[in-house]
C-alpha cells in the first residue's frame, strides 16, 4: 500500500507578514466605515427619538383647553426650566418613558432616578413660554408657525428669540460642533449639519427661519448635558 506524505512546512514568516498586512489594510479601510455607519445610525435612533418626544408634547398641546404647549412644572405653576415640564409630564403619563428625553449621542446621560432627578443633566432642549402672554401663563400656542424648532439636542448656547436666529454649537454638545437633532412644531424631525465650523465652535445659521415672525413673551430653555 502506498504512502501518502505529508508535508510539514507551516508558513513562512514572509507568508505571516504578507497576512498581517493584509488584515491591517482590511481593518484600517473598514473601522471609518463602519464608525460612519454606527454615528449614522445613532443620528437616525436620535432623530426617531425626539419625534416621539414632539409627538407628546403635540397630543398634551392638543388636550389643553388653551391649545399650548405644556410649560407648567410639577408644583402646578409656570416652569422655571424645561427640565421641570419634563418632569411633570413623566409624573403625568403623558411623556411614556424618559427615555425620550435623552439624545443617543457622545454625551448622552442615563436616566436613572425614579424620583427624575437625573433630568437636571439630561440633554433635550425644549422651547416654550416662561413668561406670561396676554392672560395665559406659558405655553408656545399651536397656531404658531410650523417652522419653530420645538426641541433640540441640547448642551449649545442659550438663543436668542430673533428671526434668523443661529444655534451656536459647542464641544460639549451632543454631537459635538457637527450639528443638533431638531424638531419643528410641524412634525419634522431632522438632523441639521452645522453651516460653519471652527473646530471648537460652530453654527447653524438656519435653526429659526426668516419668516419666523418674534412672539413677545417666548423664550427658548434648554438643558445642558
Amino acid at each position: 500500500m502506498k504512502n501518502i506524505r505529508r508535508s510539514k512546512r507551516g508558513f513562512t514568516l514572509v507568508e505571516l507578514m504578507v497576512v498581517i498586512t493584509i488584515i491591517g489594510i482590511l481593518a484600517a479601510v473598514g473601522t471609518p466605515a463602519m464608525m460612519i455607519a454606527l454615528d449614522r445610525a445613532r443620528k437616525s435612533a436620535d432623530t426617531q427619538n425626539i419625534r416621539q418626544l414632539g409627538i407628546a408634547l403635540m397630543a398634551s398641546a392638543s388636550a389643553s383647553e388653551d391649545q399650548r404647549y405644556p410649560a407648567t412644572s410639577t408644583t402646578g405653576t409656570v416652569a422655571t426650566t424645561s427640565t421641570d415640564v419634563f418632569k411633570n409630564l413623566l409624573v403625568l403619563k403623558e411623556i411614556p418613558t424618559a427615555d425620550l428625553v435623552f439624545s443617543p449621542g457622545a454625551a448622552k446621560v442615563k436616566f436613572t432616578g425614579s424620583d427624575f432627578t437625573s433630568l437636571s443633566t439630561a440633554n433635550v432642549g425644549y422651547n416654550y413660554t416662561k413668561a406670561t402672554i396676554g392672560t395665559v401663563d406659558g405655553g408656545v400656542s399651536m397656531s404658531a408657525e410650523d417652522t419653530l424648532p420645538l426641541l433640540w439636542s441640547a448642551g449649545n448656547t442659550t438663543l436668542t428669540y430673533t428671526q434668523n436666529a443661529p444655534l451656536t454649537l459647542t464641544s460639549d454638545g451632543i454631537w459635538k460642533t457637527s450639528g443638533a437633532t431638531v424638531y419643528y412644531k410641524g412634525n419634522n424631525s431632522t438632523f441639521k449639519k452645522a453651516t460653519s465650523s471652527t473646530g471648537t465652535t460652530g453654527t447653524i445659521t438656519s435653526f429659526i427661519s426668516n419668516t419666523f415672525q418674534t412672539t413677545t413673551g417666548v423664550t427658548y430653555a434648554e438643558l445642558k448635558p
